[in-house]
């Protein structure tokens, strides 16, 4: 009769390990479903984004912008961007500013423009913000991979400012 129960109590260790195992295969596979996205919305998205951190109070040389989006999310009218974004500000070669984290971009389809942009908060609220605002699908990019984007986020960056540099000390 013991032989018996330790065998269902074996099954049922097993069947829960099994039903853990699938859910996180599901959550891991729908989180790393890559975003499609058309390069005129990508090159959009990045014309916005320079634009918005235009500063007419103290104007900067170039503004350089990367980003990987991890989710979009359409209503009727905006377009809500999840992603990492890298945007580096620099003045005479000089790096003055950079931002290199997480962001919520609120996108108005009707007037093609930035309504409002969302960051996480900082210490201690840092990741339950992020979990408050991102999508369930996001948050293994967002919260446990999200440091693997900052190397190529940074490159682009950089090769933007070799680019522009190559092009004005052509002019």
């Amino acid at each position: 009769m013991k032989i018996v129960k330790i065998n269902k109590k074996r099954k049922l260790i097993i069947g829960i390990l099994l039903i853990v195992v699938l859910f996180l295969g599901i959550y891991f596979y729908i989180d790393s479903s890559i975003v499609k996205i058309s390069p005129s919305f990508e090159k959009e998205l990045k014309t916005l984004i320079i634009q918005e951190n235009q500063n007419t109070s103290h104007p900067v040389d170039f503004i350089a912008e990367s980003h990987k989006i991890f989710c979009i999310k359409e209503t009727k009218d905006e377009t809500i961007v999840y992603g990492r974004f890298c945007i580096m500000k620099y003045e005479k070669l000089k790096l003055l500013e950079n931002y290199n984290d997480l962001m919520v971009i609120y996108l108005n389809k009707d007037k093609n423009e930035i309504i409002d942009i969302w960051t996480p908060k900082d210490g201690t609220e840092y990741t339950s913000s992020i979990l408050k605002q991102f999508p369930l699908v996001t948050w293994s990019r967002a919260l446990t991979r999200t440091n693997r984007y900052d190397e190529s986020l940074i490159e682009d960056c950089h090769e933007q400012l070799l680019e522009y540099n190559s092009m004005s000390n052509e002019n």
